[in-house]
């Protein structure tokens, strides 16, 4: 499979080893980390933990597995796509690209952007959240979808449109990936969170997610604001 990532521009390491990986992934800077639970060794979720703890890069799970547990699960620990092979290799190599735009996209920017709302302020350029000025540790995925929302606050986003300006993609009837990702975002604040402003992304039924600023605090308390690099 290297191969197709070299001749695709990519610069690429191959661990068949998950000690050996996640030393990497620990010491070096990846762009995009590629895992397939099968094939490891010992619980591919476990790995999936530590690798997620160890880079804040997006992470793309590659199994033969379509089970939906493993797929909720994988979502909610961490992964930021969850691919069912066989995958053409176009198809792959597309996705990837596409995950890691998104992912740098702030990173091109030579100006630093900050949203803040509530307790919640979010770092475009740094890729850094924070909730009551604690880092809040999102994946790639879940800072991108907070940002999106976050950006219209007040008003309701679709599903559909969050899928195609966060995953990069359109989502099926049966996919459920945006409520897993929306699920993680508000137990991550939950967690550093003193007057509950996990419950500031709503979901409208049948419409999708509106972010709201607190009722002490009118819509103008919204911020985005340059600041210096």
């Amino acid at each position: 499979m290297g191969e197709h990532f070299i001749a695709a521009g990519f610069d690429v390491d191959i661990h068949n080893d998950e000690m050996s990986g996640l030393f990497a992934a620990q010491n070096k800077h990846y762009d995009i980390v590629l895992l397939d639970i099968v094939t490891s060794n010992f619980d591919g979720f476990e790995l999936l933990k530590a690798l997620r703890e160890a880079c804040r890069c997006p992470i793309i799970v590659i199994t033969s597995r379509e089970d939906h547990f493993d797929i909720i699960y994988s979502l909610e620990i961490g992964a930021d796509d969850y691919l069912v092979k066989p995958i053409h290799q176009s198809i792959l190599i597309a996705r990837i690209k596409a995950s890691i735009r998104r992912s740098s996209y702030a990173e091109k920017n030579s100006d630093e952007y900050v949203l803040s709302i509530n307790n919640l302020s979010l770092c475009q350029t740094t890729q850094k959240s924070y909730c009551n000025d604690e880092l809040l540790n999102l994946t790639a995925i879940e800072f991108n979808l907070l940002y999106f929302l976050m950006s219209y606050v007040g008003k309701t986003i679709s599903k559909e449109s969050i899928a195609k300006c966060v995953l990069g993609r359109t989502i099926s009837y049966n996919d459920h990936c945006i409520e897993m990702h929306i699920s993680n975002i508000r137990k991550k604040i939950t967690l550093l969170s003193s007057n509950n402003e996990s419950s500031n992304i709503k979901t409208i039924r049948g419409s999708g997610y509106v972010f709201l600023a607190s009722s002490s605090r009118s819509s103008e308390s919204y911020q985005k604001k340059e600041i210096s690099a």
